[in-house]
């Protein structure tokens, strides 16, 4: 198990380092995927920031390497659906 990166300036609670990332590595997805929503449907933009940052954030708690081998792939599915 990794340890906790939850020190230090910067660092994100309850994320492993590994977790960190995962969660760094799927931001720019979250920005694009509200940029695009927030277009087609003509809703708040900042509103889907923070609905796309909390389903990343499950995303990354609860992705699986051995069960699904793309994590953009993964987060991407969760970040739309919410």
């Amino acid at each position: 198990a990794t340890a906790p990166a939850n020190t230090g300036k910067g660092a994100m609670p309850g994320l492993t380092r590994e977790e960190e990332k995962l969660f760094k590595l799927g931001m720019p997805m979250v920005i694009q995927c509200a940029g695009e929503i927030g277009a087609r449907w003509r809703y708040p933009q900042q509103d889907l920031l923070g609905a796309g940052t909390i389903a990343l954030h499950q995303a990354v708690r609860t992705y699986e390497p051995r069960k699904h081998p793309s994590f953009p792939v993964y987060a991407r599915h969760r970040i739309r659906a919410r």
